[in-house]
């Protein structure tokens, strides 16, 4: 009676012990993907290295991809920082840009009315 009663807790242990061991590679493998996950982004060092142009073509495939932007406003943003820094609209003509841009998709303006809007601010400087 007593063989048989340890024959059957020596299988319990092989089992716990299979059960433990699978549970171990699995996480394992969990830790050992994240950071093979994380080698394929750049680093702080690397983000560093690159020109601005390439930093901010990096954050806004982030923001499409995390959802903040659709394509196309983060394909008008780039446009956008492209004709500030060639000096061919300022800063505040951009932004203008922009919300118009965010109020016609929202459909709270018709493009018609963004252009009157636009133009109205660039003869007057009225911004409303």
């Amino acid at each position: 009676m007593q063989k048989i009663f340890l024959k059957e807790n020596k299988e319990l242990r092989i089992r716990i012990l299979l059960i433990l061991f699978t549970i171990l590679i699995f996480v394992t493998t969990i830790f050992v993907s994240g950071k093979y996950i994380e080698a394929e982004e750049p680093s702080k060092l690397e983000k560093n290295s690159l020109t601005t142009e390439e930093v901010m073509i990096y954050q806004l495939k982030e923001a499409v991809l995390e959802g903040k932007l659709t394509e196309e406003q983060a394909i008008l943003k780039w446009k956008l920082s492209q004709a500030i820094s060639e000096e061919l609209i300022t800063k505040e003509q951009a932004i203008l840009k922009w919300e118009l841009s965010q109020a016609i998709s929202k459909g709270l303006i018709t493009k018609e009315q963004a252009v009157l809007k636009y133009e109205l601010h660039q003869t007057t400087g009225y911004r409303k």
